[in-house]
Order: structure tokens, then C-alpha cells, then sequence
């Protein structure tokens, strides 16, 4: 069972490698152009302001939205992230802003695809072309992977990230099973949640 660590760095590294895309041999299994491939998917984020978690960002609620909290910040840069529990050929990642306030605090981050090992394949920094943009598209050329995450620079202390709904779309290649169902009785079974790992 393969169980994701996600690595806190200071700082985005560009990848070091060229992205991966679809090859002829490696077509899809399902075709999901127009299936939000993030939807109810795990995600994280590195810190947590009060009830405002991770999984307000891809609930499907325009009204709900993530933000990061004070804990663990120290110079270090904000994440979100989720797991789109497959290998996917990403095509579109479309991204809604927080729609009541604080919009601007969405602009000059990082939407980036990460494969199964964390490393990033793909990356698009979000610059506003309008003043408080509530939406923003990236269209990404058959891109493989299996995570997206969106990076916030935390050097200005009082500025966080926060945004309502981050939704995926392309193409599935194959499931990647990565929760276990508990052994215990239940209706609702429990599940092996990858950890977050913080450094020191």
C-alpha cells in the first residue's frame, strides 16, 4: 500500500525534470474530460485556521473555503495539497477564489502537479489579470500525476492562503489504491490517512 508523506519545504524548487506526458502506449482507462477528478479527494494543508480545513478546498462549495493558520509558520511556505487518488493526464486545473474577502491574497502563488513520489512535473504561477480575480484557469498539455498542490509564500506574516475550490480535470490512466479499510466491524469503515510530515 503506498502511503504519501507530504514533505514541507522552504521554499518552491522548480523541477528538475521534464514533464511527464501521455505516450502511445499509455491511454487512458476512463475518460473523465468533463469529471472534476478532485472532487471529495484527501487533501492537506500545513496549518489549519479554526474550522477553515483542508477539505473545504474541494468539497465542491463555492461558499466553503481553506485557510492556513499561525502554527509551524517561521519563514516556511503555506500548502495545500490533494491526492487524486489515481494517475491521472491532467488537462485543466480551475481554481475559485475566496468570494467574500481578501481576494489578493490568492495572487503571485503556485499551482503545481506532482507525480507519485512528490516531485513536481508541472507548475503555473497565479498572477491576477484582473484586481481581486475571483476564478482562474491553467491549461496543462496531458500533464501525468497524481497530486496537485498550490503554494503560498509566507514572507509577508499577515498574508495566508486561502481560496474556495480547486477542481482537476483530464483523463484517468489508472486507480492507485491508497486507503485500507479497517479489519474492525463497522458500516462506516475507517482508513490508513497518509501523514504529514513537519520539519524541525
Amino acid at each position: 500500500m503506498f502511503s504519501p508523506r507530504l514533505e514541507l519545504k522552504d521554499g518552491y524548487v522548480p523541477p528538475t525534470s521534464s514533464p511527464t506526458k501521455v505516450t502511445d502506449t499509455q491511454q487512458p482507462t476512463r475518460e473523465s474530460e468533463n469529471v472534476n477528478l478532485a472532487l471529495n479527494k484527501l487533501s492537506y494543508q500545513t496549518t489549519t485556521a479554526g474550522n477553515y480545513v483542508a477539505a473545504n478546498g474541494n468539497d465542491g462549495d463555492l461558499s466553503t473555503f481553506i485557510h492556513t493558520g499561525n502554527e509551524y509558520r517561521s519563514g516556511r511556505d503555506d500548502m495545500w495539497t490533494v491526492d487524486l487518488d489515481v494517475t491521472a493526464s491532467i488537462n485543466r486545473i480551475k481554481i475559485y477564489n475566496r468570494q467574500d474577502s481578501a481576494e489578493r491574497r490568492l495572487n503571485n502563488t503556485l499551482v503545481s502537479i506532482h507525480n507519485t513520489d512528490l516531485d513536481i512535473v508541472a507548475s503555473e504561477n497565479i498572477i491576477f489579470d484582473v484586481e481581486n480575480q475571483l476564478e482562474l484557469e491553467f491549461d496543462f498539455n496531458h500533464i501525468v500525476g497524481r497530486f496537485v498542490r498550490i503554494t503560498h509564500s509566507t514572507s509577508d506574516s499577515t498574508s495566508f492562503l486561502h481560496f474556495a475550490e480547486l477542481e482537476v480535470y483530464g483523463s484517468i490512466l489508472a486507480q492507485l489504491p491508497t486507503a485500507l479499510p479497517s479489519t474492525s466491524p463497522s458500516d462506516s469503515p475507517t482508513y490508513e490517512v497518509p501523514t504529514l510530515e513537519i520539519p524541525s
